[in-house]
């Protein structure tokens, strides 16, 4: 009897976290880079100056971040928020969608060659992690990313 009221009990535990609605949290965003690196070029870090000047993320909108870019200029970039709340959230994915097209409508103009990469290109939501990526195996890096959602 002992027994199974403590396994009810252990139970009612591990599931009310679950029934308040909420999910799991989304990994730390340099966690969720690391995981992913192994599926990019090498790409170099930018700072919170460079964040605001090209997508005009602010950082009262955010907690965390990691901005990778090419060294040479190529096509892939990375930019993975994690947002202070789902106001933020909403805010920060309208300019990284707008990053993107901003992107796609300069490859057209200038770098036709980067044109298929940048239309496989994607910024997704999860809760309060908003991502951009561009990569040219997205394949691979979707796959990397799923494993962590």
């Amino acid at each position: 009897m002992k027994k199974t009221a403590v396994c009810l009990l252990l139970c009612l535990v591990c599931l009310l976290p679950g029934c308040a609605g909420g999910k799991p949290p989304f990994p730390d965003p340099a966690a969720l880079y690391a995981a992913l690196a192994a599926s990019l070029p090498e790409l170099v870090s930018v700072d919170g100056d460079y964040l605001l000047a090209v997508t005009g993320v602010r950082p009262e909108e955010y907690d965390s971040f990691v901005y990778a870019l090419p060294a040479d200029m190529g096509p892939e970039e990375v930019l993975l928020v994690l947002t202070r709340d789902e106001g933020a959230a909403a805010e920060v994915q309208k300019k990284l969608e707008r990053r993107l097209e901003d992107r796609r409508t300069d490859a057209e103009r200038y770098m036709t060659e980067y044109v298929p990469i940048l239309q496989k290109a994607e910024v997704r939501r999860d809760g309060l992690l908003v991502s951009l990526l561009i990569a040219e195996d997205m394949e691979a890096l979707r796959a990397v990313y799923d494993k962590y959602r």
